[in-house]
């Protein structure tokens, strides 16, 4: 079981397309707009919301990131007391794993498609799938099985010193007049990369400068990370003893078959 399934990892490849984090883009515009960034050119804007992102004390991001003829996906919120939960989807496209993170404890759910993939084989993945009986594994991050599925909130520190230090290719970014998105009012920064890549960073226009979205289109594939909840401590409620095991247990039962 040696692959990892770090969603942050792969934010950052999105986040890449659109110069967040070292991407160049062929557009470029320092004009000025109005509204809650008036006055304030594109890269200007980016800057301020790069420093939201990379200070703020909790967040949630919702990812959808296409990756060949599948996509991973995420839902995880993280906060810097070492909390997190959610559920993510490998780059397959297939399966999710529930993540519930307590300091360095963790508890995680993988469903038998994800265990499947994490084995490389269906035989050995409906063995571990029974062995677990629906059941979290529980321990301690350091625990190699345990750190590897768990790093989707192990990473979000790494996510937020690369976005906020890896400015190249904002000088190229393309300020777009205030707009609504999600309900939200926004100020879109556009980018056209030389590969092809359309992508456009959404900042809120009022309030605080937040990063609220970022969404690419690429060779016909679309991805898309939603950031809320800024500065929100994390709900953790970890499983109860009857629904965890822990990996020895678990490593029994698949011995056991």
């Amino acid at each position: 079981m040696t692959k990892r399934y770090g969603m942050w990892a792969a934010a950052i490849c999105t986040a890449a397309t659109v110069g967040l984090a070292g991407c160049g883009t062929d557009s470029s515009d320092n004009a000025k707009g109005k509204g809650g960034l008036d006055g304030l050119s594109a890269q200007e804007i980016s800057k301020k919301a790069r420093n939201e992102l990379s200070s703020a004390s909790a967040l949630r991001m919702k990812m959808d990131a296409a990756s060949g003829s599948a996509s991973a996906k995420m839902d995880i919120a993280a906060d810097d007391k070492n909390n997190c939960a959610g559920t993510t989807t490998p780059a397959s496209g297939q399966g999710s794993v529930e993540v519930v993170k307590r300091g360095d404890e963790v508890w995680l759910k993988p469903d038998a498609a994800v265990w499947s993939a994490m084995t490389g084989d269906p035989k050995k993945g409906a063995l571990a799938t029974k062995a677990a009986k629906g059941r979290y594994l529980h321990g301690k991050t350091s625990e190699t099985v345990l750190k590897q599925m768990a790093s989707s909130c192990e990473d979000l520190k790494t996510f937020q010193k690369k976005i906020a230090e890896d400015n190249a290719g904002d000088e190229k970014l393309k300020k777009g007049k205030e707009t609504t998105e999600d309900g939200k009012r926004v100020v879109p920064l556009t980018a056209k990369g030389k590969d092809g890549a359309e992508s456009t960073i959404y900042v809120a226009a009022e309030g605080k400068p937040y990063l609220l979205k970022i969404a690419s289109k690429q060779n016909g594939k679309t991805s898309s990370m939603q950031f809320t909840d800024y500065g929100k401590p994390v709900a953790v409620n970890p499983p109860s003893e009857k629904e965890s095991m822990s990996v020895d247990e678990f490593k029994k039962a698949v011995q056991k078959g």
